[in-house]
């Protein structure tokens, strides 16, 4: 495989600090080399790597890789088109549940800390700055990672499908074939060539995805 490490490292998490420490970096496992972020999860046989790949921290339970149920071709350009296609930050307006100030968390209030000269602190609400204490806005802000692409009748993450992009690309795929698309909420399984299989976590039935993919 090209660029091996840079690949795996793709499938990982150094940034985010309520992550396992087995999501910083890639791991071995029952004749596999794994690496995973929690929604998604590579894993590809030990016997094809050149790496050393460290067995101590590893999940307790690995999800299972569903058997094939389909057969479609998915290539790079493709994802990497769509993606492009949306915003990297866009306002949206917002109704209903999404519509609760995220500052507030939809009270209204927040609370101010005062410290004075003898270093005492003092606290006290106050309406939110940004709602004007209605615990409501009408618009937000959506980054590209936070929105969702279906695919056929599955809907998945931007990040999720931005971290498969950039992994094909580090490794010279043009293409990844898509084995098992699930009905529930179950991984779907993607392969990169002969013997790489990935596992991603869809997004709920009730996500609003903002392109389409049919194949």
């Amino acid at each position: 495989m090209k660029r091996e490490k840079d690949f795996f490292d793709c499938f990982t998490e150094k940034n985010l600090e309520d992550r396992p420490s087995f999501c910083y970096k890639p791991f071995y496992r029952d004749g596999f080399v794994m690496a995973t972020d929690l929604a998604i999860m590579v894993r590809a046989p030990y016997h094809s790597l050149q790496g050393v790949y460290d067995k101590s921290e590893q999940p307790k339970r690995i999800p299972d890789f569903p058997q094939q149920n389909c057969d479609f071709e998915l290539p790079l350009a493709t994802i990497v088109k769509t993606i492009k296609s949306i915003p990297e930050v866009e306002e949206v307006r917002v109704h209903g549940l999404a519509a609760e100030c995220d500052e507030c968390d939809g009270s209204g209030t927040v609370e101010w800390v005062y410290e004075d000269s003898d270093g005492e602190e003092h606290r006290k609400d106050f309406d939110c700055p940004i709602c004007d204490g209605r615990g409501k806005v009408k618009t937000k802000k959506y980054l590209r990672e936070w929105r969702c692409i279906k695919i056929n009748d599955t809907i998945f993450s931007v990040r999720a499908l931005m971290k498969l992009a950039k992994a094909m690309d580090v490794a010279g795929f043009d293409a990844v074939n898509i084995r098992n698309m699930p009905t529930g909420y179950t991984p779907a399984l993607m392969c990169l060539g002969d013997n790489i299989e990935v596992i991603i976590m869809p997004c709920s039935k009730e996500s609003n995805p903002i392109r389409e993919i049919k194949l």
